[in-house]
């Protein structure tokens, strides 16, 4: 789209397609004045799950794996997905839109016409607006009560940066998906649900707690050997423990769990419940969902 500004600047892309390409590893919102945040259709209860269908890369997939688990500990009924999965820049809604083989088989989930929930992420190499207008348009056109969010993943490379210059990136990528994509989407599709999720937050979290000294639960930044990390690899590849915060935050964001009275322990010693719902009590609540 002629002058959408990506989320991320461009020297930060430069500077992490190489890696990209060469490991062939897999990657997986407040300007100006916000619209209001829709509601739910009223066909769900407090209780109701989805039939949703989740797409994008591996800094995305597999916190979105674990909802019906989260779910169904919560006390959620009737969640069921699909959740499609393509690696790196290939997982972007407009390179999923682009493939023919994958925007067969994610339409042949569409076609049934029961998708209620459809979740998609954001890859830099694809900033614009595009795919997420093709995918809506198509999933619309299935139901047209389709509810619909963005996830925000967290920066990669974390080692080759300082906490201070990653969470920037985070938080100007945070902001400018609220005052682009989102309101864009919501603008296109008034009588249709829009939200953000914001839970790339969580790497931030995790990665200035360990810079503080204040997370006995990593050993390292990055696993290394016998260590526990955040990250399994250069590139920023999730740990168990920041999989495991993320569930969390989307687990608040699409069920409005209260993780202060969830029970669920997740083992660690660092309170990843009270994390997770900060991140979101610090959100912009013009861009939550509101059930």
């Amino acid at each position: 789209m002629p002058g959408f500004k990506p989320l991320f600047p461009v020297k930060f892309i430069q500077s992490v397609l190489p890696l990209l390409i060469s490991m062939l590893l897999f990657t997986a919102c407040k300007r100006g004045s916000a619209p209001e945040t829709m509601e739910i259709p009223e066909k769900n209860t407090a209780n109701d799950g989805y039939n949703a269908l989740f797409i994008g890369h591996s800094f995305f997939v597999p916190i979105a794996s674990g909802m019906p688990t989260h779910a169904a500990r919560a006390g959620i009924e009737g969640h069921t997905q699909n959740v499609f999965f393509s690696g790196g820049s290939s997982g972007a809604p407009e390179a999923l839109w682009r493939n023919p083989f994958q925007r067969a088989e994610i339409q042949s989930i569409l076609n049934a016409g029961d998708v209620e929930l459809f979740g998609m992420t954001y890859h830099p190499v694809y900033p614009g607006l595009d795919g997420y207008m093709s995918w809506v348009e198509y999933a619309l056109a299935q139901n047209s009560q389709t509810i619909f969010f963005v996830a925000l993943p967290w920066p990669t490379g974390p080692r080759t940066m300082d906490v201070e210059n990653y969470k920037a990136i985070w938080t100007d990528g945070h902001t400018r998906l609220h005052s682009t994509i989102i309101d864009a989407l919501r603008k296109a599709y008034p009588d249709n649900v829009f939200y953000c999720i914001p839970y790339g937050e969580a790497s931030v979290e995790l990665y200035e707690l360990y810079e503080q000294g204040n997370l006995p639960d990593a050993d390292t930044l990055i696993t290394s050997g016998s260590t526990s990390g955040i990250y399994k690899d250069e590139l920023g590849h999730a740990e168990p423990m920041l999989i495991d915060l993320c569930q969390l935050v989307w687990l608040q964001a699409i069920f409005k769990v209260d993780l202060h009275t969830y029970d669920y322990d997740p083992g660690y010693s660092t309170e990843l419940k009270t994390i997770a719902s900060g991140i979101l009590e610090r959100h912009d609540n013009a861009y939550d969902f509101k059930k």
